[in-house]
């Protein structure tokens, strides 16, 4: 099962090489799939907290947005 920081749910980025990181080669193809996708995120909850539990955004907000610490 894969780490996943924030709990359950579809993650995005930014950046593509962040979403190619978190692919897995096809062994028969030697191919990725990734997806392409203009992403509305409502209200936003900034987090730089790890929360492998969370389930759905704080009441009050629409999608969590996971900030890099450090």
């Amino acid at each position: 099962r894969a780490f996943l920081p924030l709990g359950c749910g579809t993650y995005f980025a930014d950046n593509p090489n962040v979403s190619h990181g978190f692919t897995a080669v096809d062994p028969t193809t030697n191919t990725r799939t990734m997806f392409y996708n203009k992403v509305i995120l409502g209200k936003q909850h900034a987090t730089n907290q790890q929360n492998g539990q969370l389930q759905v955004a704080p009441k009050g907000f629409h999608s969590v947005h996971g900030l890099i610490s450090g």
